[in-house]
């Protein structure tokens, strides 16, 4: 999409007509619509922090160390 001008391309030019292009194939997005996809990707975004930051306490707390079952015979059978 660069175009020519006396034999040079212009990168300013070739970004405005891909710019242009990229306008006239779009639609407008009713403010609702945007709203809501911006609502939704901001209840995901801090849902999966909060799943992340659970896992991450659940993995690092002191009582996720402990003696596996196959160290002490003992305790295996019970």
């Amino acid at each position: 999409m660069k175009q020519e001008i006396n034999g040079k391309v212009t990168p300013n030019q070739s970004l405005e007509a891909l710019q242009a292009s990229w306008d006239e194939q779009t639609e407008h997005i009713p403010l609702w619509k945007r709203v809501l996809n911006y609502e939704i990707m901001c209840i995901g975004v801090i849902a999966g922090v909060a799943a992340s930051m659970s896992a991450i306490i659940n993995i690092v707390s002191p009582d996720s160390f402990s003696m596996p079952c196959y160290v002490n015979i003992s305790s295996a059978a019970t």
